[in-house]
């Protein structure tokens, strides 16, 4: 059945909102351990409850942040590191919810929502930075020392605990001990290439307007796909990070080759019926647009045309200070529906 429409949705208060956020998670956690599907791929999908969370996110859509109408719409989201979701509401998002089938990503996003909304810019900084290796040139052109403060972190956990839930806290419990960081065994080697391209870390002002705006929002560990087709409600913006290109790796790593394109008529047909009329459906790839491999690829997306929404490209480049004379070369893709 479909959901409510944008009208109906917008009368919504914040306790239907919660309530369906309780019934769809409870729904999540009926359908676990069936068998995959069409929709959720071979069984040794990269992503899986227990994949280890991303702390510091990969992606960038903030270099383009015009290219999202977010002021006072509907916004679902993958959680990942937390920083997308909450970039989402310091830009106006009326509403959000996030969903990861890593549990643990869940996890990292009750934390990292609830330090930035308790702490101060450069209590943040240590917190999350502090004794890392990668972030010691980052911290110091900032005038924020960079060495381990064991004090500073144990009276942030002990403020941060009654803020997160219960399987939270006991997952961040059991990191936090005065031998190691509870975070440098979680940094992956693309974890903090850019830092100084991350605006909650970089700039004090956009710190200030994330803290301001950094509100709780239903986290639900389940992938994109199985939250849409619980038909929980239309969104404006469906924001589906980097999903594609991990689901279509693992369908050729697992030699399914018309497995990601059976995925792509299943979940073409969720976001026609999750995104609002004018909404758009948004992709991030890890490619640059001109090259000839994105180019053949493009192709793939043929169907959302067919289903109704009109594509576009947005080139992003990212470079950093850190890593002198490299840049990268990003896409987000765009599907607007009509």
């Amino acid at each position: 059945m479909r959901g409510p429409s944008a009208r109906t949705a917008a009368k919504s208060g914040p306790d239907d909102w919660r309530d369906a956020a309780r019934r769809q998670e409870e729904r999540h956690r009926r359908l676990a351990g069936r068998p995959p599907d069409p929709l959720n791929g071979p069984a040794d999908r990269t992503f899986n409850p227990d994949a280890a969370p991303y702390l510091w996110a990969t992606e960038y859509p903030w270099v383009a942040p015009d290219t999202f109408r977010i002021a006072g719409r509907s916004v679902l989201c993958i959680a990942g590191s937390g920083d997308v979701p909450l970039f989402f509401l310091s830009r106006g998002a009326a509403r959000l919810a996030a969903v990861d089938v890593a549990h643990t990503a869940c996890h990292v996003n009750e934390l990292k929502r609830a330090a930035l909304k308790t702490c101060r810019w450069e209590e943040f900084l240590r917190f999350f930075l502090g004794g890392e290796r990668r972030a010691v040139g980052f911290l110091r052109d900032l005038g924020v020392p960079s060495d381990v403060d064991r004090n500073l972190e144990a009276l942030v956990w002990d403020r941060l605990k009654p803020l997160v839930s219960a399987s939270a806290r006991a997952y961040w419990e059991a990191r936090f001990h005065p031998e190691a960081s509870p975070f440098s065994s979680l940094l992956r080697p693309t974890d903090l290439l850019c830092p100084d391209r991350m605006p909650l870390l970089a700039d004090r002002e956009e710190f200030e307007r994330w803290k301001r705006s950094a509100r709780p929002y239903p986290l639900f560990p389940c992938s994109l796909e199985a939250f849409l087709a619980g038909g929980t409600g239309e969104f404006d913006l469906v924001y589906g990070s980097n999903v594609l290109e991990y689901v279509r790796a693992d369908f050729a790593a697992s030699g399914d080759e018309g497995g990601y394109e059976a995925f792509l008529v299943a979940l073409t047909r969720l976001l026609a019926r999750t995104v609002t009329p004018g909404g758009t459906a948004g992709f991030y790839a890890f490619q640059g647009c001109g090259t000839a491999a994105f180019r053949e690829r493009l192709s793939e997306f043929k169907i959302l045309e067919e289903a109704g929404f009109s594509g576009s490209m947005v080139p992003l480049e990212i470079r950093s200070r850190y890593l002198s004379g490299t840049r990268w070369r990003h896409t987000l893709l765009m599907f607007q529906r009509r």
